[in-house]
């Protein structure tokens, strides 16, 4: 594929399969869209047994067949490897926020809404709790990074889509 493209999240509802415990499932999809071509291409999708849509609000690709994902519904964010299917790296915002924090539990509580993976590590938007923080694969929040806390807005206000600059010139 020469020509250059879009890769973004998408989910939706459905009304057939046998995971539906309900009418209505959700479906998330990684797609890829190719400016040159205008073609559409699935690159992964996962049904999941919700009525509501299950929403992974962003992704990210890190390298060949490698994928970071925001899984809002799930209040958790995964790696995964689109051509086995397989989860590499998962780490779940209830192990280190109270239920009592963010928004009502569990309907909305965190409201994940950007994953970026950077040089120092994975960077999260909790739009619930104020804040924005930085995951280690290995030794979790470096608190040190964090930005906002729950109710201060005067730093923070359930912020969307924050980008992270690697210096203070902002290029």
């Amino acid at each position: 594929n020469n020509g250059t493209g879009l890769v973004y999240a998408a989910s939706d509802r459905i009304n057939n399969g046998s995971k539906c415990v309900s009418t209505q499932c959700g479906r998330n999809v990684i797609e890829y869209l190719n400016f040159t071509t205008g073609e559409v291409r699935t690159i992964y999708s996962r049904s999941e047994p919700r009525a509501l849509s299950a929403e992974w609000h962003d992704v990210d690709k890190l390298g060949k067949n490698r994928y970071i994902i925001a899984d809002m519904a799930s209040d958790e964010v995964v790696i995964i490897n689109s051509t086995t299917g397989i989860t590499v790296w998962e780490w779940n915002v209830q192990a280190a926020f109270s239920l009592q924090s963010g928004g009502p539990y569990p309907d909305d509580w965190v409201h994940l809404n950007d994953v970026e993976m950077t040089e120092k590590a994975i960077m999260l938007s909790l739009r619930n709790q104020d804040q924005v923080i930085f995951v280690d694969r290995q030794d979790g929040i470096n608190r040190s990074l964090t930005l906002g806390a729950e109710d201060r807005y005067d730093v923070l206000f359930e912020q969307h889509n924050p980008d992270y600059l690697s210096n203070s010139t902002g290029q």
